[in-house]
């Protein structure tokens, strides 16, 4: 199986053992993508919103950007909406011990 990149074993494998898509992607992936779908069902600007990562030595924070007129939207009255995200992304990071942190930007 020479000539063969690691994307091309992985679609293999895949189809062979019938692995769902996610089933290689890290915890920290999958909670940036939890994290980014919850935030599209939320805001009006679906196209705009992106979670990137800076990994630190005892923590990762995830850093949500969204269109200015959706900032509102993801931190809701009283702050509810984002304190919500929050509490999914830390009960995430237990898992694994990890602490997790997220930062909303527009």
């Amino acid at each position: 199986m020479t000539g063969l990149r690691n994307d091309d074993l992985l679609y293999l494998l895949r189809q062979k053992a019938r692995i769902p898509e996610g089933a290689f992607m890290s915890t920290t992936d999958r909670v940036a993508k939890l994290v980014e779908e919850i935030v599209k069902a939320i805001v009006d600007h679906e196209e705009e919103v992106r979670v990137s990562q800076v990994v630190g030595e005892h923590s990762i924070i995830l850093e949500l950007h969204v269109h200015p007129d959706d900032v509102r939207k993801v931190i809701g009255k009283k702050a509810v909406n984002a304190a919500a995200i929050r509490w999914i992304v830390h009960a995430a990071g237990g898992k694994e011990r990890k602490r997790y942190a997220l930062e909303i930007l527009a």
